[in-house]
């Protein structure tokens, strides 16, 4: 396999994106998160298996000829993580990941290179929000259209419990919606939409995996909805940084309080340790320190309440669309 050549990413989520402001839907995670550091110890396998999966995408629509060789080019990527899987798990996931990635190209790979133009993959975009606050995204495929000519985003998501749990979910997040809005802010065209991609795979009784892939419809939002998220994302922010700089006057139970309503919708990561007392700094059993370094530069912005509703001022009268919604009419589109 020496014609194999493909360099490890070390991909992991955006210092600033969906990652970190979802997290923060339940406080208390949030904290334990992104102000402690702290990354759960059994988490790490299923984030290799997810680069193993976004690095072997990325390969073939590269060198979509080495389709055929799913088998070799899978041994090479998951070479790189092999330390992170449990021992006598690595060969379960890596026919996991050879069942469900044949699927993937036997559906879309040639689909995608014959409609499409790859413009990148795992595409970094750094957008700023109306008073200043970075986001980060990190798409991990982005193409244009060859009969519109419109960029498309894609995102792939792997799941064990249904191949249409991803996909519904993607359409109730903001990942979609914010991507499409980065891409308007990076490129200043108004983008086409977005399309998730859901591979599942189950364990069966007999040692092999029921194998299934589905790709969601166009997902697009309104308007309307860009302004919704743009002020929802400079409040969400605003919010975050006052509770960090509160934390040297007031408990940080006050501040970061659990949200269970969030634990009943999904299993937590810091089950474990959500109702014990954990400071910054601390080490608990099961989990790494992954010190997370983007808190510092943004905790010197601020919006003051003048701010706000001047912004939503503005937004009602559209006049942002000039400086980061891209106005098509204003183009003469």
């Amino acid at each position: 396999m020496n014609d194999i050549h493909i360099k490890r990413k070390e991909l992991r989520e955006s210092p600033l994106g969906n990652h970190f402001t979802e997290t923060f839907n339940c406080w208390r995670r949030g904290y334990l998160r992104y102000i402690c550091g702290l990354r759960p110890v059994q988490t790490e396998e299923y984030f290799a298996y997810g680069n193993v999966i976004h690095e072997a995408m990325e390969f073939f629509y590269n060198n979509p000829e080495m389709s055929s060789r799913v088998h070799d080019v899978l041994e090479v990527v998951m070479e790189f993580y092999k330390d992170k899987f449990p021992s006598g798990s690595f060969d379960s996931y890596f026919r996991k990941a050879v069942g469900s990635m044949s699927d993937w190209i036997t559906k879309y790979l040639s689909y995608d290179l014959s409609e499409f133009d790859l413009v990148g993959t795992e595409v970094e975009i750094t957008a700023y929000l109306p008073n200043g606050y970075p986001k980060t995204f990190r798409i991990d495929r982005l193409m244009r259209s060859k009969k519109v000519g419109k960029l498309v985003a894609f995102d792939t998501k792997t799941t064990g419990h249904s191949v249409m749990t991803p996909i519904k979910a993607m359409n109730n997040s903001e990942q979609a919606l914010s991507y499409l809005w980065a891409i308007r802010q990076e490129f200043k065209e108004r983008p086409l939409g977005f399309y998730v991609d859901a591979l599942y795979a189950r364990p069966l009784k007999d040692g092999t995996f029921s194998i299934a892939t589905a790709r969601s419809d166009l997902i697009t939002f309104p308007d309307d909805a860009m302004d919704q998220y743009i002020l929802g994302q400079v409040g969400l922010m605003s919010e975050i940084i006052q509770k960090v700089k509160a934390m040297k006057h007031y408990p940080v139970d006050i501040l970061f309080y659990r949200c269970p309503g969030e634990c009943q919708t999904f299993s937590c990561p810091f089950e474990a340790i959500c109702r014990k007392k954990v400071a910054v700094g601390d080490l608990p059993e099961g989990f790494t320190l992954d010190p997370w370094q983007a808190m510092v530069p943004i905790t010197s912005l601020t919006i003051s309440a003048e701010e706000g509703r001047a912004l939503q001022e503005e937004l009602k009268d559209r006049q942002l669309q000039l400086s980061f919604l891209f106005d098509e009419k204003k183009e003469g589109k």
